[in-house]
């Protein structure tokens, strides 16, 4: 530990900050992945519909498979 005058509040001030670099990068990488995963199910009905359009002439209302809700 530094015996500079202030040190010691100085190396307080940089630990906080390290904790809430680290708590705001976990919060964002978390809702990032909530974001992908949501276009991953957006896109997977986008196509099932143009399959069913396809396949059977129409296409059917509602969601044409279960969302599993498992996060990736």
């Amino acid at each position: 530990m530094p015996r500079d005058k202030g040190a010691l509040a100085k190396d307080t001030a940089l630990a906080s900050l390290a904790m809430a670099v680290a708590y705001w990068s976990k919060a964002l990488a978390v809702e990032t992945e909530k974001v992908v995963q949501r276009k991953r199910e957006e896109k997977m009905q986008a196509e099932l519909e143009r399959y069913m359009e396809h396949a059977i002439g129409y296409r059917p209302k509602g969601r044409l498979y279960a969302a599993t809700g498992h996060e990736r």
